[in-house]
């Protein structure tokens, strides 16, 4: 080894000096060993403490980039601001894996004619985005009544016709009159989808601040406030998800058309979830445009 290699070059040895009082900071907060006082409560976090070992090692081994993106790293991690991030980061994946379970539970696999184990592996990619969306939602501040995310299965995988009876509310199945082609008839409408048999819709607004208005109208505030309507695919996932949504108010799902005026909606009839379709013009007070900040695919 070269020992040139192990010296800190002037850039990085400034910024070592600088950055160093993070790492004092930690050993006055956090969980080294050897810490006799405590004057603050200890960050109870294993990812804190892991980092701030590896901070260690690597000034031992004069690795210091290494240590400067480990000090990073553990600024953010136990910053008041890193730790709330942390916090939402966990809660998002605790509610993706809770929309995982729903969809294993509802045998979405042995509907879309998949093995269990191929089935799964549509999930994997997608959870690798929970981070930056707790990300973006800390920085954008989230709306009250928005729901962070809902993990949707394209309708090629299985159709709608399929996932409805798979829908329950308080004990009861969903339904649909629709026919198989009638539902993929319903193409996007002024919405493009991410590749992929599933992607996540991400900051999903449910169709209260559009009650009462038509899906033509819907459409138009929706794209007034930089959003996208819902597709059919889209929004039943969001009552599989979410089927107490329709407790409240029934969803158009105003991001697909069947032919021109065509639009499919989920509503209750006699307490059962039901995806059926009327004319674009048609409004009601307790019918809403349900719509999404974004979406993202694997």
């Amino acid at each position: 080894m070269n020992p040139e290699k192990l010296q800190p070059t002037p850039e990085s040895a400034e910024t070592s000096r600088e950055e160093a009082t993070a790492f004092e900071a930690f050993g006055k907060r956090g969980q080294r060993p050897g810490d006799q006082e405590k004057k603050e409560p200890q960050i109870e976090s294993e990812q804190a403490i892991s980092l701030a070992r590896e901070v260690e090692e690597a000034f031992a081994r004069n690795d210091f980039n290494a240590a400067l993106d480990k000090l990073r790293e553990l600024q953010r991690t136990t910053s008041p601001e890193g730790v709330v991030e942390s916090e939402h980061h966990e809660q998002l994946l605790k509610e993706f894996e809770r929309q995982v379970a729903t969809l294993s539970k509802r045998e979405y696999a042995k509907a879309a004619k998949m093995k269990p184990d191929e089935f799964a592996r549509l999930f994997g990619p997608l959870k690798e985005h929970i981070r930056e969306i707790a990300q973006r939602a800390k920085e954008t501040k989230e709306k009250e009544g928005h729901i962070p995310f809902i993990i949707v299965i394209k309708n090629d995988v299985i159709g709608g016709e399929k996932a409805m009876p798979l829908i329950e509310l308080e004990g009861k199945k969903g339904y649909t009159d629709m026919s198989a082609d009638a539902i993929k008839g319903c193409k996007p409408y002024e919405v493009k989808l991410p590749e992929g048999k599933a992607y996540l819709a991400i900051d999903i607004e449910t169709g209260k601040t559009t009650l009462g208005k038509t899906p033509d109208e819907a459409i138009k505030q929706i794209k007034k406030d930089n959003r996208s309507a819902l597709t059919v695919e889209e929004a039943v996932a969001l009552i599989t998800h979410h089927p107490e949504i329709l407790k409240d108010h029934y969803v158009w799902a105003s991001g697909s058309r069947h032919g021109a005026d065509k639009v499919a909606y989920l509503w209750l009839y006699e307490g059962e979830p039901r995806l059926h379709w009327l004319s674009s013009d048609y409004s009601d007070a307790e019918w809403g445009s349900a719509s999404c900040g974004s979406r993202v695919g694997p």
